[in-house]
């Protein structure tokens, strides 16, 4: 055996069912967006973050406080600025008025999940006073100590591409390779869009409930955790993801860059987080390279695509594609064989 068989608890199938439940509840207040809704669930799941790619009035800050109401976790939003302030970001120490002692004022990075909205907007010190909080899910205020942040913790990040013409920071490649995926809210169908005319945002958020708590997303971290952990490098999918980034590090050209070792171990993440959606011991190829059971695009995309450092997103989807199309599949693995 390359990997060893765990059977999930008795509890497991009933979280299972009730995450999606809760995935599937965010329609009374977000409606469309199936792709999204998913990558948020892999993201809590796997402690990773989203970064969303849309214009504004898209649904993001109604879809992150659903979210976060959904599972019983706390929520935050940070508005990204050129006046912002770090301190207005991570908090900041003040003093009680009566006996003067220092204490710690937090910011909305201390919430679980946290929406950094137009975060291009603001400069780079701004944006990377996130790199610590998402990385190390801890914080460092001045005058203060380290704090260590609630987990689990969700990072859902905005950007208007067109908003560039305005105040813009683009993000470094650091801060972007923090991302596990990157998403782009697509225009509405007209069926969609007239649901959404004469719907009720406000009202469906205010009767939301939720329907799983923090302690139980921290035991399907567990379970993820499990499985992409529970596996020795002679996997076969383990082996067919570092084949691809080899094969995409042949492609590219000079000063271009292919897929990080980061990148390769965050798309093996991923691969076994949708596995535990889907109710699977272990993930296959199918899972990365087809669509989802709740987007068109394929996993791998929206892992990889914003990692290549390349001309452009569209350049680095065709050198992925590229890849898939000359990296064969191993049979047994074709075959869900160990």
């Amino acid at each position: 055996m390359l990997f060893e068989k765990r059977i999930f608890n008795m509890s497991a199938g009933e979280t299972r069912r009730r995450l999606k439940e809760g995935m599937q509840e965010l329609d009374r207040v977000v409606i469309g967006h199936s792709a999204t809704k998913e990558s948020m669930a892999l993201c809590i799941i796997s402690e990773g973050s989203i970064f969303l790619e849309s214009a504004p009035g898209e649904g993001k800050t109604l879809a992150a406080k659903a979210f976060a109401k959904i599972l019983g976790l706390t929520s935050g939003r940070i508005q990204f600025h050129p006046e912002l302030r770090p301190s207005s970001i991570l908090g900041y120490v003040d003093r009680d008025l009566d006996t003067g002692e220092p204490f710690l004022k937090k910011g909305p990075v201390f919430a679980e999940v946290v929406l950094a909205d137009e975060i291009t907007r603001g400069p780079s010190h701004l944006q990377s006073a996130l790199l610590e909080p998402m990385q190390e899910h801890q914080a460092t205020i001045p005058g203060w100590h380290t704090e260590q942040l609630p987990r689990p913790q969700f990072f859902l990040a905005t950007y208007n591409p067109h908003e560039v013409e305005r105040v813009h920071y683009p993000l470094s490649t650091a801060q972007i390779d923090r991302f596990l995926i990157k998403e782009k809210l697509r225009y509405p169908d007209r069926e969609t869009l007239k649901q959404i005319m004469v719907h009720d945002a406000d009202a469906a958020l205010e009767g939301l409930e939720p329907v799983l708590d923090r302690e139980t997303i921290r035991g399907v971290i567990e379970e993820v955790r499990l499985i992409w952990t529970g596996v020795d490098s002679s996997h076969p999918l383990v082996d067919y993801i570092a084949r691809l980034a080899g094969r995409i590090h042949e492609l590219v050209q000079e000063g271009e860059y292919g897929v990080t070792p980061r990148g390769c171990h965050k798309l093996w993440v991923a691969a076994c987080a949708y596995a535990w959606l889907q109710g699977k011991l272990t993930p296959l190829p199918s899972d990365i390279v087809y669509p989802t059971e709740g987007s068109e695009t394929p996993l791998i995309f929206r892992v990889w695509r914003h990692r290549l450092i390349v001309e452009d997103e569209e350049h680095a989807h065709a050198l992925i594609q590229e890849a898939i199309d000359e990296t064969p599949v191993l049979e047994r693995l074709v075959r869900g064989v160990a």
